[in-house]
This record gives structure tokens, sequence and C-alpha cells, in this order.
């Protein structure tokens, strides 16, 4: 058993599947990549397959035949294992605007064709050193605590099926704000549902909030940099 540089390959299981209903045998491979099963009794049809090792593809199955009245070692059933092609996504996590400091210590989930990954982030990176197989995959990013995502919080990225980086996998956070306060009229009473409306003057996008029995209203995780504008008929202070 050796990989295609011909390095040997140890570990690896080796089935010997003889002719007709007789049990299998097994074998490991040893240091040298090689492996043995003696006693083999002269018949044709025996079959040799390989398990192989994670993330890699073996070739085979193998058939030969042990001829009658022979004390001849058969060999040459070689196998070779190869690594499966992998890819690997990148991409930063900045502060601010794509421009800004990265944010370390990100959690990205990455969800794939065959199981959903999560990796967590040492660096700036959408996926550091996550090694993954051919195909699309979505990565999320959860923002931290007194954070908020700018633009998409997921991004689509596919590893093609030679293996390959996807790049570009790029996420921004802003800091937020929790903002709150009090309707009343001119008496001081509060007021109560009144609309408060929350409005971001980069993105003209708003959420609107309406004041309690007590006239008081509040905003957990607005962005930084927001404008506050109030609305109602019968407010008199904000």
């Amino acid at each position: 058993m050796r990989d295609p540089e011909g390095n040997p390959v140890a570990g690896v299981t080796i089935t010997l599947d003889p002719p007709g209903s007789g049990p299998a045998r097994t074998a490991v491979t040893q240091s040298d990549g090689t492996y043995l099963f003696g006693n083999v009794l002269a018949s044709e049809g025996y079959t040799l397959t390989a398990t192989p090792p994670e993330d890699t593809t073996v070739d085979g199955p193998i058939t030969f035949t042990v001829p009658p009245d022979t004390e001849d070692p058969i060999t040459d059933q070689d196998f070779v294992v190869t690594p499966n092609p992998t890819g690997t996504a990148s991409g930063s996590v900045t502060e601010g605007d794509e421009n800004g400091p990265g944010r370390s210590g990100v959690r990205i989930d990455i969800v794939g064709p065959d199981d959903a990954r999560t990796r967590w982030s040492p660096t700036t990176t959408v996926s550091g050193r996550c090694q993954m197989p051919p195909g699309d995959y979505t990565a999320t990013i959860t923002p931290p605590s007194g954070t908020a995502v700018v633009g998409v919080a997921s991004r689509d990225c596919t590893i093609p099926p030679t293996g390959g980086a996807a790049p570009g996998q790029n996420f921004v956070l802003v800091q937020t704000y929790s903002a709150g306060g009090r309707v009343t009229d001119d008496d001081d009473q509060p007021i109560a549902g009144v609309d408060v409306v929350i409005t971001d003057p980069a993105s003209n996008t708003s959420q609107t909030v309406t004041t309690d029995p007590d006239g008081e209203w509040v905003v957990d995780g607005s962005a930084a940099r927001k404008r506050l504008r109030g609305y109602g008929d019968d407010a008199r202070r904000l």
C-alpha cells in the first residue's frame, strides 16, 4: 500500500474474500506498507479490497488466482491510496466597513453537502485551517454580543471538484447600542401608544416601537450612528 509518490501507507485494512461463501479475512498494512495473508488455498476468484483511510480514495478491488500445486507466493497485489481533493474558504471579519480593523474569535458555521461543519475561527478568516472536500457550502456568521452584521450574514461558496480556494467570504460587523426614552405631555404625564421610529440614515431602514402605558420605549441592538425620530400627534417631548 503506497501513496502516489510511492511512500508506504500503514494502518490500512485489507480484506480477502475467497471464492464461494467462505469467510472473509483481514490484514492491516505495516509500517512499510506491506500486508500478508498466509495459508491461502489454491483456487480462482479471490478478491482483495482496501478500506480507504479518511479523506482518501483507494484503487481496486484486485482479483487473483492461486494456481494448484504451487508454493510460490502471490505478490504484487498492490494498492495506491490517493488523498481526496480539498479546499479552503477564506475571507475577513472586519468592524465598521470592509476596510476596518479585523475582528478575531468570531464564530462561522459552514454547512456543506454532507454535514454541518462548525468552525470557530481563531483569526479574522472565515475558515482558517479548515480543509473541506469539493462541493457547495454556506458560511454564516454569528455576530458576537454587542455587534450586528452589516449586509449579508451568509455567503455561498464552492470548492471546485479538483480542490482549491474559495476566497472573498467577507463579513462586516458594527457595534450596537440600546436606545430608550419616555414620551410625556407638557404636564410630564406619560403618553402610551406613541410610535417611535429609529432610522438608519446610511441604509434608510427603520424600526418602529410603541410607548408602553408608562410612556416608555426601548430598542436593543440599534446600530451605531443611528438617528432617532419620534412620531405621534400627542407627543410633546422626546
